[in-house]
């Protein structure tokens, strides 16, 4: 009798086995298929419930649970968090180290200029700028508060160029920038929390980039768009048939070959506030100033504004110049104080704006 229940219990194991272990093989299959065929982006890190993910933030095994997302699914309910795609973009950086190295060298020119020390050992995110337009926005951090960023973008020799970069507390395309301007702006209510906005996937975000002083956000909230600054936060008028108008993504940044960057010269000005004096509004623009003199001729001028009409003229904005940095491959940034400076290729600025001196008293 006891030799019929031992073969009994026998027979159940294998049932068992039989149903279980073909599964178990085929999921660890599965996962090994996705990682052959370079596709880890399937292979989600989700964070337990009650825990925060922070972007750029190292992962413990203890905090996060790996879920194997359904890689042959044609369509998700669900965009990626905000989490998964911020991972999927700091691994694709790994894929290009000589991008990661550039980078380094950028930043190791700039953090001993003035201005720029707390970018010495600042932790980093780069993220893509949009498809298509073969750019990134790195965004520097040291522990929880934001120092600075950089935009760089593909160059037509498959190097890199430095498009535009700035210090300050409110970096380009900030999230919590982002935050504070809906609250401001009363489209969302003070009671939601910055990591409740964060995380909400029905308010959907989206960067637009043309160039560095017309870059913004896109906020759909319940079917309804709204346009705001991606450097102040500020709200914009609706800029819906400007987006449909603008170049396409392929345009906006010139391919350019790109060369060797690795040292600076710095000229500062002290900052001050546009509006105290409207002599942009008046007076003439300054008509003699170009990349060969302007880091020279700016030491010896008074104030002096740059103005800008934006977003097929929406949009009037003058910018204290505060600084200028002279590269030794003879390309010259001018800094441009929007909660902060902001260092745009000079002749960028010539093509678009002008400038304007305060007049001698």
């Amino acid at each position: 009798m006891n030799k019929i229940w031992i073969w009994l219990l026998l027979l159940l194991l294998g049932f068992i086995g039989y149903a279980v272990f073909p599964q178990a093989l085929s999921t660890a299959a599965s996962i090994d298929k996705v990682k052959a065929e370079g596709m880890e982006d399937k292979l989600s890190v989700r964070p337990e419930e009650g825990s925060l993910p922070v972007a750029g933030s190292p992962v413990s095994n203890n905090d996060y649970q790996l879920k194997m997302e359904d890689a042959s699914s044609e369509a998700r309910d669900e965009e990626p968090s905000n989490y998964i795609k911020n991972e999927y973009a700091q691994a694709g950086i790994f894929a290009q180290p000589e991008l990661d190295q550039q980078i380094d060298k950028w930043i190791a020119s700039l953090y001993d200029q003035p201005g720029f020390d707390t970018w010495k050992g600042a932790s980093r995110e780069v993220l893509p700028l949009g498809p298509g337009l073969h750019g990134w926005v790195v965004l520097l951090n040291q522990g929880d508060r934001q120092v600075g960023y950089l935009i760089v973008n593909a160059a037509e020799d498959g190097g890199y160029q430095l498009t535009e970069y700035g210090t300050g507390s409110k970096p380009l395309y900030s999230m919590q920038t982002l935050y504070q301007g809906l609250v401001q702006s009363g489209i969302i209510d003070s009671s939601v929390s910055y990591v409740d906005f964060a995380a909400d996937l029905t308010i959907r975000k989206e960067a637009c980039y043309s160039n560095g002083l017309q870059a913004l956000w896109k906020v759909t909230i319940d079917d309804k768009l709204h346009y705001f600054d991606a450097k102040s936060g500020e709200e914009l008028p609706d800029l819906s048939e400007w987006l449909s108008s603008r170049p396409s993504a392929e345009t906006i940044f010139q391919r350019e070959p790109a060369k060797p960057k690795e040292k600076v010269q710095s000229l500062e000005m002290p900052e001050f506030d546009p509006f105290e004096h409207a002599y942009w509004l008046t007076g003439k623009p300054v008509e003699d100033l170009n990349a060969e003199n302007a880091f020279f001729k700016l030491s010896s001028m008074n104030q002096v504004t740059y103005t800008v009409r934006l977003f097929a003229g929406k949009v009037y904005n003058p910018y204290a110049v505060t600084g200028v940095h002279l590269w030794n491959d003879g390309s010259l940034y001018a800094a441009l104080d929007q909660d902060g400076p902001r260092y745009f290729m000079f002749e960028q600025l010539q093509q678009t704006g002008q400038w304007f001196q305060q007049p001698q008293e």
